[in-house]
């Protein structure tokens, strides 16, 4: 169980960063 839910966490966090990423002109250029 805390195996998926670190999984779970992991995907969120980087979908959220990567929807700011997206969002952020300034974010995109840093990538």
């Amino acid at each position: 169980v805390v195996l998926v839910t670190t999984v779970l966490i992991v995907i969120s966090t980087t979908l959220s960063d990567l929807i700011n990423a997206g969002l952020d002109p300034r974010t995109r250029e840093k990538l």
